[in-house]
């Protein structure tokens, strides 16, 4: 009886890590199949971004809040969606190049100079609404997603994996 026992539980951990395997799978084919993102801001009747495209590095300096005003002087709003969502992820690895733990270290540091890191929101629609309401937002989105009254101001080209490279 013992035996049996010991078998079921060898054979319940052996499926509990083929679940874990394919979840992290699909988690991976997710990222890979998000498509473009893009960063936007709000068209409004008081624009405060720019109107025209801006460098990943200046994208980067506003969501480290080292880049916190526009040009014409507004603040800047930069927006995070949660960090379990994908596009989260891709933009974190593409535009700000550091991994989960030393942002937060980095974000640990600043909070006792009085800085607070972005503001998160849970959703895609929930960032364009909060674009639309709020002055200097600037968030990010699945290009798929973008409206007329959003303007792009950067392009994170989705990475293909499942061709020959043409970059050559």
């Amino acid at each position: 009886m013992a035996g049996v026992i010991l078998d079921t539980v060898i054979i319940m951990k052996i499926l509990l890590l083929i679940i874990i395997a394919l979840t992290s799978t699909l988690g991976l084919a997710t990222l890979a199949g998000a498509g473009d993102i893009v960063v936007v801001t709000a068209r409004t009747s008081t624009d405060q971004a720019p109107t025209e495209k801006i460098s990943r590095k200046t994208i980067e300096k506003i969501y480290m809040k080292r880049k916190i005003f526009w040009k014409n002087g507004k603040r800047i709003v930069p927006i995070n969606l949660s960090a379990s969502d994908p596009l989260r992820e891709v933009f974190t690895k593409e535009i700000l190049r550091r991994g989960h733990r030393t942002l937060v270290e980095y974000w640990n540091g600043k909070h006792f100079n009085g800085i607070s890191p972005p503001v998160v929101l849970e959703s895609e629609e929930a960032v364009k609404r909060f674009l639309r309401k709020v002055p200097g937002g600037v968030g990010y989105i699945r290009a798929e997603n973008i409206e007329a009254d959003l303007r792009v101001i950067y392009t994170i080209k989705e990475k293909r994996t499942d061709g020959p490279d043409d970059s050559k």
